[in-house]
C-alpha cells in the first residue's frame, strides 16, 4: 500500500518550489538572453507540470478497486511518467532548435548578478542528490550516508 498523502505533499511542496524556480530562471534567461539558463527555467517548469501530472495521477491511483477495476487503478501512474516523458521529449526538440538556431545566428548573452541569484536560489531550492529544500532521500537516510 502506498502512502499517498505523504506523496502528495511531498509533490505539493517541490512543485512550489520548482515554479519558484523557473520563475527566477526564465525572466533572467530572457532578459539576458541566456539560453542555458531559460533552458533550466524550462526544465524546472516541467518538473512542477510534472508534480501536477503526479498529483492527478495518484489522486486517480488511489482510488480503491471496484467493479471495473478488480486490481485497483495505479495503471493511471503508468499513464501519467509516459504523458511526463512526452513533454521531456517536446522540450528537448525546442530547445535542440533554438542551439542550432544559435550556431547560425550567434548571440552574446549578457551575466549579470541577477544571473547568479537565480542559480544560486535553484541551486538551494533542490540541489543534485537532494530533496526539496535540500533534504536528504529517505533510501540515503536508512543507508546512513549524510
Amino acid at each position: 500500500m502506498r502512502d499517498y498523502p505523504t506523496i502528495r505533499r511531498i509533490l505539493i511542496l517541490t512543485m512550489l518550489l520548482n515554479w519558484l524556480a523557473t520563475a527566477a530562471k526564465l525572466v533572467v534567461g530572457y532578459r539576458t538572453g541566456t539560453l542555458s539558463l531559460a533552458a533550466d527555467g524550462l526544465d524546472s517548469f516541467f518538473d512542477g507540470f510534472s508534480n501536477v501530472v503526479g498529483l492527478a495521477a495518484i489522486g486517480l491511483a488511489a482510488r480503491p478497486p471496484d467493479r471495473e477495476h478488480p486490481y485497483g487503478h495505479r495503471k493511471y501512474e503508468t499513464v501519467a511518467a509516459l504523458s511526463i516523458a512526452e513533454l521531456m521529449t517536446i522540450t528537448t526538440w525546442e530547445l535542440l532548435k533554438e542551439s542550432i538556431g544559435r550556431f547560425a545566428n550567434p548571440h552574446r548573452p549578457e551575466v549579470t548578478i541577477w544571473s547568479f541569484a537565480a542559480l544560486a536560489f535553484s541551486n538551494r531550492a533542490g540541489r543534485p542528490g537532494r530533496g526539496a529544500m535540500g533534504q536528504q532521500p529517505a533510501h540515503a537516510h536508512r543507508a546512513g550516508r549524510s
